[in-house]
């Protein structure tokens, strides 16, 4: 259950880390004459930077640690796979 989990909590996470990244880049560019508000604008691009990087960083020694030790993991869902003939037939229908 909670190997179920962990996936997409990093992915809200990692949602997230970029929404706030967005929301400084957003704030410094619409901001120009308030510099206070460009300011804050820098710390949270600075600040959504971090979270990404260190999302990555803990998520690649994850995968770092997985592979070292021969532990496979969960299995990733595949996304479903149409034929090429079948696409090709409903094209030229």
């Amino acid at each position: 259950m909670l190997v179920n989990l962990l996936p997409l909590a990093v992915a809200i996470l990692s949602a997230f880390a970029v929404v706030y990244f967005v929301w400084g880049v957003v704030l410094f560019i619409a901001q120009t004459s308030s510099d206070q508000a460009r300011e804050d604008g820098k710390q949270r691009m600075f600040w959504g930077i971090v979270a990404l990087f260190v999302l990555v960083s803990v998520w690649g020694l994850v995968v770092l640690l997985q592979t070292i030790i021969g532990v496979d993991g969960t299995s990733t869902p595949t996304a479903p796979q149409t034929a090429y003939i079948t696409l090709q037939n409903n094209y030229l229908s």
